[in-house]
């Protein structure tokens, strides 16, 4: 849509008044722009066999957790052209099976060492800055394929998990999404495409 000034207006991609730092699990989807394959292939056995970069988006997001004390990981995913998470700030109760890091975030806004709690919007812009800076990095000094404009599309896809069977379908989703990508490029295979 069109304001009067001829600028066009983003539609907003979060639930509007919704507090992103509440004690809910996330699934996140960020694409890399242009959805080049960057990041790695998917082998013929359904497992993703990343590049240089692929490894370095890999190492920043389990570092996370360092720099946001109260951030939960879970399942994820690095795609050749787009990355999965499920991610929270959220009573580890809440979370079965095996988390790949679990503190606890206090109560209040601050935390003990003054910063502002985080929140999902944060964590993301975050995370995608530190890799465009280290891909930046990449392309200069070790030769990795240069892109266009931006590393990665300007927002992200997010859901809202509320219940155990939602995270555990989004689990299930992370894990087959890179067999989900060899079944997509058979001809032969009628079924609609997952990611």
């Amino acid at each position: 849509m069109n304001g009067k000034s001829g600028i066009v207006r983003r539609r907003p991609q979060r639930l509007n008044g919704f507090d992103y730092a509440l004690g809910y699990a996330y699934f996140i989807t960020v694409c890399i722009e242009n959805r080049l394959n960057l990041f790695g292939e998917v082998g013929s056995n359904g497992k993703i066999v990343l590049t240089p970069a692929g490894e370095m988006v890999e190492s920043v997001w389990l570092a996370m957790p360092e720099y946001n004390p109260g951030l939960v990981l879970d399942e994820f995913v690095v795609m050749p052209d787009h990355f999965h998470a499920i991610l929270g700030f959220v009573d580890p109760g809440f979370w079965s099976g095996q988390c790949r890091s679990a503190t606890v975030l206090p109560s209040d806004e601050m935390q003990p060492n003054g910063r502002v709690r985080p929140d999902l919007p944060s964590i993301v812009r975050n995370f995608k800055s530190l890799t465009t800076r280290m891909y930046g990095n990449g392309v200069r000094q070790q030769g990795w394929k240069p892109y266009k404009n931006h590393l990665w599309q300007r927002s992200y896809w997010d859901r809202i998990l509320r219940n155990e069977k939602d995270l555990q379908a989004h689990r299930e989703y992370i894990y087959t999404n890179p067999l989900c990508v060899i079944l997509d490029s058979d001809p032969s295979n009628q079924s609609p495409t997952r990611h």
